[in-house]
């Protein structure tokens, strides 16, 4: 599979082959790996690490066509600075969260949904419409729109909660079948939006891309109807919200990198490495989950890291913990960096004409964005003449949900 191994070193290709573990296609790994963990099959420990590797590559793969593909189709990100947290639904708009992992329905609401500001007036809503997001689609649209981030994952139901919420639209992925349930103690409209994903109690509109414009229309007038049966008694927003600081893809960092050395722009990065300012890079992906209070587990290794001096990234719902808790920002920077992290990031965010430093954590997209960081990682291995396992670099999916 010719996507496997073209995006990684040479070094890592001749091991991938060495070991029989290059994928033929995607759909093929798949199979392999869960008839293998069937009754009966493999039962040798080091043939199954493998064969998961083997899926993981076809994982890695389709990733990075993904990301390819929605850089193509919706544009590059760029940083863009938004808002994060419960206390970005409003109280005086019609609230409308989309939710799942799908960019193409997401972006076409984000695109079209202030068209019916006009008509969420009408009903009584004087903000007109406020889109959120959750999830990875909330990543998406924020990356490319500026649409705030509600929540993630496990919080998913508060945003319901509130009772604020008119109508939460899902694909599919990380979609909580209890979100019907909270949602019929309020006002809210669950609509499902994917034919292999219904759920019982949701309203179910079909998304195509043949009619994306008209039924992105369709979904958000049912928020707007769904407005009109709000109980004002029920609305309890939370105040909390946080200045967040994301889309940074990797051309995004690169590009800012080239603000320092426009001939060499990853120079700055290897020097500050090697002259021991980064002590490596880390980045922290996957999901939470219900053992420990949400982002602890994040904010606490993040606050570590970045005193150590490691460069920190992000992706999916641990770059949603980071965005709600204030790390998302050159504040953050200021206070919680070490001194040679905080030199290099406030020189680099100086130079691309920030007015002060970087983010504490570069928040690089949604789950499928983890290929974003791969790329940095392989270009410096690549331009050192070295394979990846001679990088400091790590990976931490610190609060990995099964199946996440």
């Amino acid at each position: 599979m010719a996507w496997a191994v073209t995006n990684v070193t040479q070094g890592r290709v001749e091991t991938f082959l060495k070991h029989g573990v290059v994928p033929t296609g995607i759909d093929s790994a798949i199979s392999e790996v869960m008839h293998r963990t069937s009754y009966g099959c493999d039962a040798d420990p080091v043939n199954l690490l493998l064969g998961g590797v083997k899926c993981a590559l076809a994982d890695f793969a389709g990733m990075h066509m993904a990301t390819d593909l929605a850089d193509i189709l919706f544009g590059t990100p760029k940083p863009v600075v938004t808002q994060a947290n419960l206390g970005v639904l409003k109280p005086d708009a019609v609230n409308i969260a989309v939710h799942g992992h799908n960019p193409v329905l997401s972006d076409i609401i984000a695109q079209v949904a202030h068209e019916l500001d006009q008509e969420a007036r009408a009903a009584g809503a004087p903000a007109g419409v406020n889109l959120v997001g959750i999830c990875c689609t909330g990543n998406e649209v924020l990356m490319r729109h500026g649409i705030p981030s509600a929540t993630h994952s496990v919080s998913q139901e508060l945003a319901v909660l509130t009772g604020a919420l008119e109508a939460i639209v899902v694909d599919y992925q990380c979609i909580m079948p209890g979100l019907a349930t909270a949602a019929e103690c309020y006002h809210t409209r669950l609509i499902t939006t994917m034919p292999i994903v219904k759920i019982s109690g949701a309203t179910h509109i079909e998304f195509s891309e043949e009619k994306a414009r008209e039924t992105a229309l369709k979904i958000i007038r049912q928020g707007i109807e769904a407005f009109k049966q709000r109980d004002p008694k029920k609305v309890n927003i939370p105040p909390h919200q946080s200045t967040a600081v994301a889309g940074f893809s990797t051309e995004a960092i690169v590009g800012a990198l080239s603000q320092v050395n426009a001939e060499d722009p990853l120079k700055p990065l290897i020097d500050n490495i090697v002259n021991g300012n980064v002590q490596g890079v880390c980045l922290f992906a996957g999901c939470n989950n219900v053992r420990v209070p949400q982002d602890s587990g994040y904010i606490a290794m993040a606050k570590e890291l970045a005193s150590k001096n490691v460069l920190l990234l992000a992706t999916g719902c641990g770059a949603g913990a980071f965005a709600r808790q204030g790390l998302l920002t050159g504040e953050a920077t200021s206070e919680y960096a070490g001194d040679g992290l905080k030199a290099v990031l406030t020189a680099v965010g100086q130079a691309a004409g920030l007015g002060g430093p970087l983010p504490l954590v570069l928040h690089m997209g949604s789950c499928v964005d983890n290929t974003r960081a791969a790329d940095v990682a392989v270009a410096v291995a690549n331009k050192l003449g070295v394979d990846l396992d001679r990088l400091p670099v790590v990976a931490s999916a610190r609060a990995a949900a099964a199946g996440g």
